[in-house]
């Protein structure tokens, strides 16, 4: 899902009525407005240093570097103590107007790069991504599976960890979450740069899922 982190001031105790500062000059009580502090940050050093390496990286081709460098990043999400926490960075994607979690952009310029960098992508996170999928297919825990589709979602792993969590989803009752996790792939093949044959059964097992959550809930429709 997309999250925007938005700066904004909370001002607090302007109903109490007029006062008078030692100057004489007629101020409102309340102490001075001050900044909340709940917002997302744009401006931690450490992505700001990794999304300027990446894209060095990418200009001359070290597609490995590229993805070593953005992974720590996407990380960031699947650290979270709990699934709906927002990861503590984001990213401006559109000037200053839109961000994006940090993680989100990570994750899809990794998707854009290409045949080069998904094959980098795929030699260096599919083995660790692979056996994340089959601890938690043996000891059937969602909670792996969570974090496998966090940090790798754009790995055929992480894809599949995905759709189980949607039908697990369905299985309890929460369509809402069942649809977030289709709505996170559709996300990603929206910018994906692999071949529509590759996406084909993807979206296909996406479809079908969607169909049948759609007829379950008619309301859902977009």
């Amino acid at each position: 899902m997309v999250r925007r982190g938005l700066a904004f001031v909370l001002l607090i105790g302007l109903a109490a009525g007029p006062g008078f500062a030692r100057d004489g000059e007629e101020r409102p009580f309340g102490p001075t407005p001050q900044k909340n502090f709940s917002h997302l940050h744009d401006d931690a050093e450490w992505v700001v240093r990794a999304f300027a390496a990446a894209e060095v990286a990418e200009a001359v081709g070290d597609f490995t570097a590229v993805v070593r460098t953005l992974q720590p990043i996407i990380d960031q999400k699947a650290s979270r103590e709990a699934p709906n926490d927002a990861a503590p960075y984001v990213a401006a994607v559109n000037g200053t107007a839109v961000y994006e979690g940090a993680w989100i952009v990570a994750r899809h310029r990794i998707q854009a790069l290409g045949a080069p960098g998904l094959e980098a992508y795929a030699r260096e996170f599919g083995g660790t991504a692979e056996a994340m999928l089959a601890d938690a297919s043996t000891r059937r825990q969602p909670v792996v599976l969570r974090a496998l589709a966090d940090r790798f979602l754009g790995l055929p792993a992480g894809r599949r960890a995905c759709l189980l969590l949607c039908d697990l989803a369905v299985g309890a009752g929460d369509l809402d979450a069942a649809l977030g996790h289709l709505d996170d792939l559709e996300d990603l093949e929206a910018v994906s740069a692999e071949t529509p044959e590759v996406l084909a059964p993807w979206r296909a097992a996406r479809a079908r899922r969607r169909a049948v959550l759609l007829a379950r809930d008619p309301a859902s429709r977009p």
